[in-house]
């Protein structure tokens, strides 16, 4: 017995619009640092915090802008947006800190 399953490229189409405006979102993020104490060693904790922080909103919003194109792409191919989802998420895996 086999089911045809069929995807809702709307769906897809408008998925990929809402990712999209998600991952600018997150992109346009900005973190104020207002620690000032010079020589402390609190001040390039600080500074090293607001660094690590931008850059995992950079990575977030990189990796959703992924799933939007690919949700995108896949509006013409339901099995090439499953076989990008399933790529993406093994190459996530692979970014895990061990």
């Amino acid at each position: 017995m086999t089911d045809i399953v069929q995807a809702d490229t709307d769906a897809l189409r408008g998925l990929g619009k809402d990712l999209s405006g998600h991952a600018d979102v997150i992109d346009e993020l900005k973190l104020e640092k207002t620690v000032t104490m010079p020589g402390s060693p609190v001040q390039a904790v600080a500074v090293d915090v607001g660094e690590a922080a931008l850059a995992a909103f950079r990575a977030l919003s990189r990796n959703i802008a992924q799933m939007s194109h690919a949700a995108t792409a896949g509006a013409k191919s339901y099995e090439e947006l499953e076989r990008r989802f399933s790529d993406h998420f093994e190459r996530l895996r692979g970014e895990l800190p061990s």
